[in-house]
């Protein structure tokens, strides 16, 4: 777990960093579209189906994002004692 940690901290390569923001831009654009027409789309889902799409949609691109930063420009070596 304190190697997560410290891979954590890391700086993130940009290649990345833009594909960590890329997944989070996408999901963002798509939950807030669906709550642009939450109206309409009330016809086809429980207004409960809708908040859970559009959390899972958040949650994910959270997550897409938070991932991508354990990526670092190289892998460490274990230890070796």
């Amino acid at each position: 777990m304190k190697e997560l940690i410290e891979r954590f901290k890391r700086p993130t390569p940009n290649k990345m960093r833009k594909i960590g923001y890329s997944i989070l831009s996408a999901c963002l654009l798509v939950a807030g579209g669906g709550l642009v027409v939450m109206d309409d789309m009330q016809e086809i889902f429980s207004p409960l189906e809708m908040k859970i799409i559009i959390g899972a949609l958040m949650f994910g691109g959270f997550v897409g994002k938070i991932i991508t930063s354990f990526y670092t420009e190289t892998i460490p070596e274990d230890k070796k004692e």
